[in-house]
């Protein structure tokens, strides 16, 4: 399993987000939370896609965090966190996984 947590980082708990795995979407944040997870998605061994898609960021600072756990070889892509992952924004995220 690929343990991903997520959430938003910022001075204000008011930004939401969505996570999608190999263009499967694994949930959808209908409030803001400073912790979403750890989300088990089960995976075969290899190089998998995983995004974070902004869904609102009120203020206009979409501040987030995303963290991998299990058997992770290598991440790599976008900043594991920042301020700018707005509405209709994504961060896309390149994951080697092995058993």
């Amino acid at each position: 399993m690929l343990d991903i947590t997520f959430g938003d980082n910022g001075n204000f708990n008011d930004d939401i987000f969505k996570l999608v795995v190999d263009d499967k979407v694994i949930t959808d944040g209908s409030s803001p939370q400073r912790k979403v997870g750890p989300i088990s998605v089960p995976l075969a061994a290899g190089t998998h896609t995983v995004k974070l898609v902004g869904i609102r960021a009120e203020d206009e600072i979409g501040t987030y965090y995303i963290e991998f756990a299990g058997n992770v070889v290598s991440v790599n892509g976008d900043a594991l966190e920042g301020r700018d992952l707005l509405k209709d924004s994504v961060k896309t995220f390149t994951v080697e996984y092995k058993k």
